[in-house]
This record gives C-alpha cells, sequence and structure tokens, in this order.
C-alpha cells in the first residue's frame, strides 16, 4: 500500500483560517485512484469552540455539516473507497492549555464534542475509530504526551497501535 500524509498542521475541520482548513484540503484533493482514506483530528475544533451543530446538519456553517460534506464529497468521487474516521485521544492539561478529560471549552468537554461528531459517520455507515475512548490515553498518563495534545514517541508508538487494531477489523469494500 502506498501511503500519503495529507495533513494539516494545526488544522481544524471548520475554520476561517483558509490555511488550516481540513474542509479545503479534503475538496482540493483527487481521491479516483485511492482505495482508503482516513480522516483525523478535531482536537482544534473543539478547543477553538467552532460551532459544533448536530450530526444531521448538511451545511459548512457547523463542523458536523462540514464533516458530513467532507465524506459526501469523497465517496461522490470515488463510491469504492473505504472511508475511516479517527478521534484522537484526549490530552492533558499543560501549561494554560487544558484539554484534559474533565476540560470544559464553552461549557462542553472535548469527549462530549467528540461523541456528537462522531455521529456523523456513524450515521452514513462510516467506520468510527474512538482513541479518545480506548487509547488509554488521558490526563493521568502523562508519559504519552510532550504538551496538552501531541504524543511523545511511546504516545505516538500506542496510538499507531490502536489505530492498527482497529483498521485490521475492517475489509474494503466489495466492488
Amino acid at each position: 500500500m502506498e501511503i500519503e500524509n495529507c495533513g494539516v498542521g494545526s488544522g481544524a475541520l471548520f475554520t476561517e483560517d483558509s490555511e488550516r482548513n481540513i474542509l479545503n484540503q479534503i475538496r482540493t484533493y483527487n481521491y479516483d485512484e485511492i482505495d482508503v482514506v482516513l480522516i483525523e483530528g478535531f482536537v482544534n475544533d473543539w478547543y477553538y469552540n467552532e460551532n459544533l451543530g448536530t450530526y444531521l446538519d448538511e451545511d459548512t456553517v457547523t463542523v458536523c455539516g462540514a464533516m458530513r460534506i467532507a465524506i459526501n464529497y469523497i465517496l461522490e468521487m470515488n463510491p469504492s473507497i473505504t472511508v475511516i474516521v479517527i478521534f484522537d485521544p484526549i490530552g492533558m492539561e499543560y501549561g494554560d492549555m487544558d484539554t484534559s478529560e474533565l476540560s470544559k471549552r464553552y461549557n462542553r468537554t472535548q469527549y462530549e464534542y467528540y461523541e456528537e461528531l462522531s455521529k456523523v459517520p456513524g450515521s452514513m455507515g462510516i467506520p468510527v475509530i474512538k482513541l479518545y475512548s480506548m487509547s488509554n490515553m488521558n490526563s493521568k498518563t502523562t508519559q504519552y504526551f510532550i504538551d496538552n495534545i501531541h504524543p511523545t514517541d511511546l504516545g505516538a508508538k500506542q496510538t499507531a497501535n490502536m489505530i492498527w487494531e482497529e483498521l485490521q477489523k475492517y475489509k474494503p469494500k466489495e466492488n
């Protein structure tokens, strides 16, 4: 398998900043010859209080709507592609940046934000890997974090192992 990393540094699925906008990145890529696409991240959407909306949204004014648009765009370009959405682990407090499990940004924890957003791919039959609830990484496992969200080498290995374990459960679409 050939792997291409199209990650957007400090990206958010829904942001006015076109340089950091993951939806823009998704909409400018050609998926014709791609077998599998992983959409990953979303901590910045929560941290910067981007408008979450609900999993029923279908427009670009909410993060949930942007997620639905992104997945639909990929599937319309290539209905045979396997799309998998990955949500990052919940981080910890580091300096003035608190992304720990009980931290609230605008009255919503990262867990609550991720749960609503994960309903979008779930409602579309798209597999979801919820590292935030299965990675064994949290505010008490500081060996896994450099700062509030970025993993140490050990944290990256833990993340990769959990993703790999989950990916093995999925088979390519039958054509």
